[in-house]
């Protein structure tokens, strides 16, 4: 075990990026520095669209086929670790777990997860994601958005990482910063990206970073090296 300084050791980036489809989330991972990407739902279409087909990725058929790229990840020259999207990969754990279970006993039904299908699963992925906050690289999770709705005022509640609440709790302790992503319009009426640190209204973020206000359009430079 080594004893050092704080200020001796180096800092790494660990962020989760969450907001509905379309609102540049791969885009912004994409600025990250010497990103190896886990692409669960194709975003690498969007990656070559912007220019970015540079970028090496796998896509995952099976769960160790992701653990094998978190090792190909640890032991290459990457710097950042993209997942795209969590979402898709708690799905894809989920359903390949629940099949398992109906391998063992006919009688489950692969649709109908039991309460302890979810502890497990989620047991399963925090331990995926705590080994990738003890690491010395950088670590971007993007998710998509839940909303939640008062069924008798109709009114948004919340505004959440569609995760089960036992994943969302885990990752967001582990890691430095969650950050809400909209597009709002801006001069010209262009859409401009806009990423919220501070929980505000209706939906969740923090920040380890002293990071005061919302950034618009930011990169991984403006968020990282600009506020340390």
């Amino acid at each position: 075990m080594k004893v050092e300084k704080i200020d001796d050791s180096l800092e790494f980036f660990k962020a989760m990026i969450y907001g509905k489809g379309g609102t540049r989330k791969t885009t912004f991972a994409s600025t990250a520095p010497n990103p190896f990407w886990i692409d669960m739902e194709r975003s690498t279409d969007t990656l070559r669209h912007i220019g970015m087909g540079h970028i090496e990725h796998v896509k995952p058929k099976s769960m160790k086929d992701v653990q094998d790229a978190v090792k190909i990840f640890l032991k290459g020259p990457y710097e950042t670790l993209v997942f795209d999207t969590a979402t898709r990969l708690q799905i894809f754990q989920l359903s390949e777990q629940m099949l398992e279970a109906a391998r063992k006993n006919s009688s489950r039904d692969v649709y109908l997860p039991y309460q302890a299908d979810y502890r497990r699963s989620g047991n399963v992925m925090d331990e995926l994601f705590y080994e990738l906050q003890m690491c010395e690289r950088h670590v971007i999770i993007i998710a998509h958005e839940k909303v939640f709705i008062d069924d008798e005022t109709k009114r948004i509640t919340a505004i959440l990482p569609d995760l089960t609440p036992r994943l969302r709790d885990a990752i967001g302790g582990l890691i430095n910063v969650v950050a809400y992503v909209e597009l709002r319009s801006g001069a010209n009426k262009a859409l401009e990206q806009v990423m919220h640190f501070n929980s505000q209204g209706k939906y969740f973020a923090k920040n380890r970073l002293n990071i005061t206000e919302s950034l618009t359009n930011p990169t991984f430079d403006t968020i990282f090296k600009e506020q340390i």
